[in-house]
């Protein structure tokens, strides 16, 4: 074993890395079960779950094609508004969900970096979501995610959620599925 990986604080980032993998893959997997409430138990009460619309603009900047903080934004929801998204589709009378979406979200490149003077981390992936419904309609939504992540009673809790999408326009005929 080379010096480098028998180093404690080396083996506690593996751990922690590989944690959060697991957590983010358990997350994917139980949105596209259908596990909404159960999806729900990953998020903080102090949401953010936000998808910023996309703009064609020069590059300048970190995110030179996204708006502001308040600006349009396909998602903009807290935990109350993801419940009743989520309740919503539990009715089973839900227009664009029924008959139910078949989903999955393949999620890669996780990276993880704490935030500074703060237990949290900085989790940034990549996501593949695919969806089918009825016999003709499939969607491909590409997009690189940002999380802000926290230990939370024992468990891992994300209270950020940042998808900006690959999409200046969407092709998909509505946004009923959780991305």
């Amino acid at each position: 074993m080379s010096e480098s990986n028998s180093n404690p604080d080396r083996m506690l980032t593996m751990e922690l890395e590989r944690e959060i993998q697991q957590f983010l893959f358990d997350e994917a997997d139980a949105v596209d079960s259908r596990q909404f409430e159960r999806w729900l138990e990953f998020f903080a009460e102090d949401l953010r779950y936000w998808i910023p619309l996309r703009k064609n603009m020069p590059g300048k900047g970190k995110h030179p094609d996204v708006g502001g903080d308040r600006d349009a934004a396909w998602i903009d929801d807290d935990m109350e508004t993801l419940r009743k998204r989520v309740a919503q589709i539990l009715t089973g009378v839900h227009w664009a969900e029924e008959p139910p979406s078949r989903v999955v979200h393949l999620v890669t490149n996780i990276r993880i970096k704490p935030i500074q003077d703060s237990a949290d981390h900085h989790v940034f992936s990549n996501i593949i979501v695919h969806r089918n419904r009825l016999e003709t309609e499939s969607d491909l939504i590409v997009a690189r995610r940002e999380d802000k992540i926290r230990r939370a009673g024992g468990l891992l809790k994300i209270y950020r959620r940042t998808i900006y999408l690959n999409h200046h326009t969407l092709t998909a005929k509505n946004l009923s599925f959780f991305v």
